[in-house]
């Protein structure tokens, strides 16, 4: 009987084993699935850094070493800038008072051959209309 029973508890084990063996087959066989596509995954789900993160007081830093580098040359483009709208304004009030003095003395000139004299004969004076209005301004298509 023992040799009987010691049989039957053999069997019992090599039963045993044999499905452990087939479990351990499937587990293999679905780790395989699960692993297979592991280096297109670990390219896909890699990380690529594509800005470096840089610390707040490095970066105040830079920007103020900036700041002072570019402060003499924005300095110096705004001085430039308001000489020659000085020079602009300056130009611009020459003309007006240039303009002025012309339309006076046309106005004078047209007052001193007799008044509405050109438009009678029907020649006026060019860019000034008739009965010297106008402000002897003559316009050129500009």
């Amino acid at each position: 009987m023992s040799t009987t029973s010691s049989a039957s508890s053999l069997s019992a084990s090599v039963q045993s084993l044999k499905s452990s063996l087939q479990l351990l087959d499937s587990s293999i066989s679905i780790l395989d699935q699960g692993i297979s596509d592991f280096p297109r995954l670990s390219t896909v789900l890699g990380s690529t850094r594509h800005f470096e993160l840089t610390p707040s007081p490095s970066l105040a830093l830079a920007q103020h070493s900036l700041a002072t580098e570019l402060a003499p040359a924005i300095t110096t483009l705004l001085t430039r800038a308001e000489s020659h709208l000085d020079r602009l304004e300056r130009r611009e009030q020459a003309l007006r008072a240039k303009a002025e003095l012309q339309a006076g003395r046309l106005g004078l000139r047209g007052a001193a051959s007799g008044a509405g004299a050109g438009a009678a004969n029907g020649r006026t004076t060019p860019g000034v209309g008739a009965g010297g209005e106008g402000g002897g301004r003559r316009n050129y298509g500009c």
